[in-house]
């Protein structure tokens, strides 16, 4: 079992607790879980992102997989940055319903808010505070919320 930092879970529980409160004031239908789930990308790829948000209920109490994944959260640390900003954005991306990727750099406070335009193109934006808007959804965080340690 991987150990983790006391910042570091912090920041994942801000990242769902924040997610789950959007989701209920927005009144979506989404649900918002806490690392465990994971994401299927391609033939061989498994991640389990730090938080997840999934496009409706998922029915199956024993599924390990989110069938409708909208929104992957990643909380990144030094060693782990490298890959978490390339190949997994890449294959993250790969799955059509995946529609938002957030990385959390702890030692910064920042949030990269990756997002899938209507046309299909990638958008970047990075943000140390104000709010974060994931349309087509209507679900709007406050960094400072996200990031909260």
């Amino acid at each position: 079992m991987a150990l983790e930092r006391v910042g570091h879970t912090r920041v994942k529980s801000s990242a769902w607790l924040a997610l789950r409160n959007a989701i209920e004031a927005a009144g979506v239908a989404a649900k918002a879980y806490p690392d465990g789930l994971a994401v299927e990308a391609g033939d061989a790829s498994l991640y389990k992102p730090d938080v997840l948000v999934n496009g409706g209920e998922i029915a199956d109490r024993d599924a390990m997989i989110a069938p409708n994944p909208i929104v992957a959260v990643k909380v990144v640390t030094p060693a782990s940055r490298g890959v978490d900003t390339s190949w997994k954005l890449v294959d993250y991306f790969s799955v059509f319903s995946i529609r938002h990727f957030l990385i959390m750099a702890t030692e910064r406070r920042v949030v990269v808010h990756h997002t899938r335009r209507g046309d299909g193109w990638i958008e970047t934006r990075i943000a140390a505070s104000g709010r974060i808007e994931m349309d087509p959804f209507g679900i709007t965080v406050n960094v400072e919320e996200i990031s909260a340690e």
